[in-house]
């Protein structure tokens, strides 16, 4: 924890950016809300299931590529029902990312797209 900032030097110069705070919440924090959301299949390619545990409560869900871009934001009017089927038939092969935010938590979640065996 603490305020942190980048130092950049090149050919004489410096330049140093803003500083930013850094609060962890801790391994047991993290690890606590990992297995709040259940992603199946994974590997898919065609539809996957999230179930999420009835008592966590989420404000986002949403899949980034491996370049950081979000490629599907996830209407949260589906939040309450616990389970949400997401059709992700086209969407290129590769591992992403499903990040699903809570008021005071995040969880990252690694879900691999295999190319349709039609």
């Amino acid at each position: 924890n603490g305020s942190y900032a980048v130092i950049v030097t090149e050919n004489n110069c410096s330049d140093t950016s803003v500083c930013t705070v850094i609060t962890s919440i801790g391994i047991g924090s993290v690890a606590s809300r990992d297995n709040s959301i259940l992603i199946a299949p994974n590997p898919a390619s065609e539809n996957i299931t999230l179930t999420f545990k009835k008592d966590i409560t989420f404000t986002s869900i949403q899949i980034f590529d491996n370049m950081g871009r979000m490629v599907m934001n996830v209407g949260e009017e589906n939040f309450a029902t616990g389970k949400i089927t997401i059709d992700i038939s086209k969407m290129a092969p590769a591992v992403y990312t499903l990040v699903a935010k809570g008021k005071d938590f995040v969880v990252n979640k690694k879900l691999m797209i295999e190319a349709n065996k039609e």
